[in-house]
């Protein structure tokens, strides 16, 4: 979401300005047609999103690492933060370390074909396998970086 979806002022407070002209030049979540509740695939293709986790008390902490590819049950800031925490049909994807100088390119061939699977409806199971069949493997990369994290079932979840 963007400041300009809202009226002037009543943007939530977590709810920060873009940067230079993205304000009015960026695409916003707000207006892409999701309705209450059908989100259901959050990916941030960002480093360490796959770690951190909001405690009780609203701390932000480093969570446990779980295991690369399996869906972890305990949950990060940003699954927490989008109510992830209930229903069955909900995954957060983030990496779970740096993405490595020089590095990139492989987590942007990984992130690339699990969209392109996602984008011809199968299911989020059937994605991360050909993404992971379609990259190579290099050490500290994409295949031993993801995490998932929420209540859904990968066979399930697909992108509509």
């Amino acid at each position: 979401m963007k400041q300009s979806d809202f009226a002037p002022g009543q943007a939530p407070s977590w709810c920060e300005k873009l940067p230079g002209n993205l304000e009015k030049t960026a695409n916003s979540m707000l207006l892409t047609g999701f309705n209450q509740g059908e989100l259901k695939l959050v990916h941030f293709d960002c480093c360490l999103t796959g770690r951190l986790k909001i405690t009780g008390d609203n701390r932000l902490i480093e969570g446990p690492e779980g295991s690369q590819g399996l869906l972890a049950y305990y949950h990060n800031d940003m699954s927490w933060a989008l109510k992830m925490q209930s229903g069955e049909a909900q995954i957060y994807q983030g990496w779970w370390g740096e993405v490595p100088k020089g590095s990139t390119s492989k987590y942007n061939h990984f992130a690339y074909h699990e969209w392109t699977k996602l984008g011809e409806g199968d299911s989020l199971w059937d994605a991360l396998t050909y993404a992971i069949d379609e990259t190579d493997w290099i050490p500290d990369g994409p295949h031993d970086n993801f995490r998932l994290m929420g209540q859904g079932y990968l066979t399930d979840i697909r992108v509509e």
